[in-house]
């Protein structure tokens, strides 16, 4: 019985593992569109799904490279959400309203705690070895139907020692799943570079 318990114990933590490394490579298959770099890196934001209906979870992910001649060091400190600043902006270009404690979450200026750090390297010419997924329902108040703009910005050491702005994501909510699946077929939601339109 404990070789089944065993058996079962690693199942579950490699299948999550595999899943993740699959999407992570089918998301590198696609052409990210990537924001302007600093210091040689970049960041490329995207949403899981073509399209959402109102309550729906928003999941984004971003991908990393490294545009540069050598190898550069990414810091990660803590959970990933506390590595990103987001903006979220509706149709009008008016700012979305955070949730509470959206702030907090909202990684500090100034040096990182080495407790709570992760270093990855990134080589030249290369993007990182993994995504990091943000869910926007944590950080804003997404209540109504319509277009949103978002932009994210991911700190390579420390706030004050430098970020990447990524690319601006156009992402459609619908009031429901029902619109939601007719507007599909309208076409897909589109990446836009800054200066794009």
């Amino acid at each position: 019985m404990s070789k089944l318990y065993i058996i079962i114990v690693v199942f579950l933590w490699v299948a999550p593992h595999a899943i993740d490394a699959e999407k992570a490579e089918a998301l590198k298959k696609d052409e990210p569109v990537w924001g302007s770099t600093f210091q040689g890196m970049a960041i490329s934001v995207r949403q899981t799904k073509e399209r959402y209906a109102v309550g729906d979870k928003i999941e984004i992910v971003v991908l990393m490279k490294n545009f540069g001649d050598t190898e550069a060091s990414v810091l990660r400190v803590g959970d990933v959400a506390g590595n990103y600043r987001l903006a979220l902006f509706d149709a009008n270009g008016l700012p979305v309203a955070k949730r509470e404690g959206a702030e907090a979450r909202e990684a500090a200026f100034g040096e990182p705690k080495i407790a709570s750090r992760r270093l990855i390297k990134i080589g030249p010419g290369e993007m990182g070895p993994a995504y990091e997924e943000l869910i926007l329902n944590d950080w804003f108040k997404i209540e109504k139907k319509g277009t949103y703009f978002l932009i994210a910005m991911r700190r390579l050491w420390s706030w004050d020692k430098g970020f990447v702005i990524s690319n601006m994501v156009k992402i459609k909510i619908a009031e429901s799943a029902v619109e939601k699946a007719g507007e599909s077929s309208e076409g897909k939601n589109s990446d836009l570079s800054p200066g794009q339109e």
